[in-house]
């Protein structure tokens, strides 16, 4: 898919690289001539984000399938006294991307995570919004850095998995103020493996 083929209201996460990691943000298309895309800017700490000189990637979820297009210049552009981000080579070609992999078990809890801060574990609650047996995602109030190790606590029926993982990625969203973070652990838990195949198996089966 050509990236002049997206149009105004399509949401898309731009992939920013910020000083020591890439950040991503979630924004909209809010116009579109001759080939050029306007999106809307995106705040943290209510000041808008200037796009690097960098070119950085950009990906959109249409239909159940995910497009993304790799080095795009984005310009940050000041208009009567608010910002906006424009795009104007939009003759570029979106690549495969599977950010997924692992079948994700969606969990929609507050759960119990800790934060390793040298030898300590600082613990706080978040809202987990899914777990593989890869990694899993949580949304956060504060803020953390990509890289940072965490350790997630799960604790279904009479089980409990503890799940070491690193931050690999964070969206930020400036309506809700609140953080998104997708977590990778380093090896397989085979004991969880099992467990989301048959709580996979049992969910389809209350449903069917």
């Amino acid at each position: 898919m050509n990236l002049s083929e997206l149009i105004t209201g399509n949401m898309v996460t731009l992939q920013v690289p910020l000083s020591d990691r890439v950040c991503e943000f979630q924004t909209r298309i809010i116009g579109k001539k001759e080939g050029i895309l306007i999106l809307a800017s995106v705040k943290v700490n209510g000041r808008a984000v200037r796009m690097p000189l960098s070119r950085i990637n950009i990906y959109c979820q249409l239909l159940n399938k995910l497009y993304i297009w790799k080095g795009v210049k984005v310009d940050t552009l000041p208009l009567r006294g608010r910002v906006y981000y424009r795009i104007m080579d939009t003759n570029i070609e979106s690549e495969a991307y599977n950010r997924r992999g692992a079948y994700r078990l969606p969990i929609d809890e507050v759960l119990l995570l800790g934060v390793y801060d040298g030898a300590k574990l600082l613990e706080t609650n978040v809202y987990v919004k899914d777990i593989s047996e890869s990694g899993f995602a949580f949304i956060s109030d504060n803020e953390l850095k990509t890289g940072d190790k965490v350790r997630l606590s799960y604790s279904p029926d009479d089980e409990e998995f503890l799940m070491n993982a690193y931050i690999i990625r964070s969206t930020y969203n400036s309506e809700t103020g609140k953080y998104s973070y997708g977590c990778q652990m380093p090896e397989f838990d085979e004991l969880l493996g099992g467990f989301i195949m048959k709580e996979q198996i049992r969910r389809r089966k209350m449903f069917a």
